[in-house]
């Protein structure tokens, strides 16, 4: 793999300005992460921290009848679309028709579910530092995202880090969370999608994946697929769509050579996902070795070098506590094809 990657640091090496410094950024999303000085670490945050009652036992059990009614509204009208549009579907037209009425019903359906979400919504029970990984103990429901600066105050990362990765997301650079198993990829994910603008419209292609920083969004159409399914025409689905933003959450071996082919082909279109290796340069190694299934291995690096994505690696430390160990760029190829990789500096990372 070193024959197809070079690395590359900042000038100045790990004494030199980080990239991107909090004060000086303008958007508010950024502030709001970065202004507020670090709270304790995490070793100091006990149950009582992260889980606050809110409510007495009468309104607990209020809000729980008020919420089984309203999940039998959700599911009446839900099914009233579907009817709808299966009665629209039934008659004969062509396919284009067909598509913009499956995106219709995508869309009425999350209009639906993301306001009756809204009313039921127990996410005042969590603090606003409660990281996915963490959350579970406290809902039966599953995890609960977390925002960038939660991940801040709890030392997952550090604000010049925080800083680069929203400025790659209001940038709608493509970012690629890598990392082992359970290091918080989807965690991170999470909370840099909550960064995207809410009336940006963006397509989600999962497998099973929990997202639930789309589950409120009423412009996200989410694309089940399993295998066997042809993913050439999920991701021509996808794009008819013409997102501002393709989510993969995990990607998958036959998915990576569409994905990036179609963020090429659309440079306004910014992507996420997630890779599972423990290096850079095991990542990028990863999306090669498929790519080149398909096409020659010059024209899967150019792919990459013309996508530009960012790399963002998580990690355990000694304590199995997530953390962002470091942020790469892509720059392109140098004049023999090689990936450029750039490191962010040193002064841009959190120490374990």
């Amino acid at each position: 793999m070193a024959g197809h990657v070079r690395r590359t640091t900042a000038p100045g090496g790990a004494g030199s300005e980080p990239l991107i410094a909090c004060a000086k950024t303008t958007d508010t999303h950024l502030e709001a992460a970065c202004s507020s000085p670090p709270l304790p670490r995490t070793a100091n945050l006990t149950d009582t921290d992260i889980m606050r009652p809110r409510e007495s036992a009468d309104d607990r059990e209020e809000r729980r009848a008020r919420n089984s009614v309203m999940k039998r509204i959700q599911a009446d009208v839900t099914g009233r679309v579907d009817a709808m549009i299966d009665e629209l579907l039934a008659q004969p037209l062509a396919e284009e028709p067909r598509e913009y009425l499956d995106a219709l019903r995508v869309l009425l359906k999350s209009q639906v579910t993301a306001y009756l979400s809204y009313v039921t919504s127990r996410r005042d029970a969590l603090s606003s530092t409660t990281s996915t990984m963490y959350a579970e103990q406290f809902s039966p429901d599953g995890p609960l995202p977390t925002t960038l600066r939660g991940l801040i105050e709890r030392g997952t990362m550090s604000s010049p880090q925080a800083a680069r990765l929203a400025s790659s997301v209001l940038e709608r650079r493509t970012v690629l969370i890598f990392g082992d198993r359970a290091t918080g990829k989807s965690t991170l994910l999470n909370a840099l999608l909550g960064l995207v603008p809410v009336d940006e419209r963006m397509v989600s292609i999962e497998h099973g994946d929990h997202l639930p920083a789309l589950e409120d969004r009423s412009f996200c159409t989410r694309l089940a697929v399993d295998d066997g399914v042809d993913v050439a025409g999920v991701f021509a689905r996808a794009v008819k769509m013409q997102p501002s933003r393709i989510v993969v959450g995990e990607i998958h071996a036959d998915e990576m050579l569409h994905f990036l082919r179609e963020l090429r082909d659309r440079p306004g279109t910014g992507g996420f996902c997630t890779v599972r290796a423990d290096s850079v340069h095991l990542a990028v190694a990863k999306l090669l070795r498929q790519m080149e299934l398909s096409i020659a291995p010059l024209e899967a690096r150019q792919l990459i070098g013309d996508t530009r994505p960012v790399l963002a690696h998580m990690r355990s430390d000694e304590r199995g506590e997530p953390r962002l160990g470091a942020i790469w760029g892509v720059e392109g190829l140098d004049v023999d094809g090689e990936i450029l990789l750039h490191e962010e500096p040193a002064a841009a990372t959190i120490e374990a």
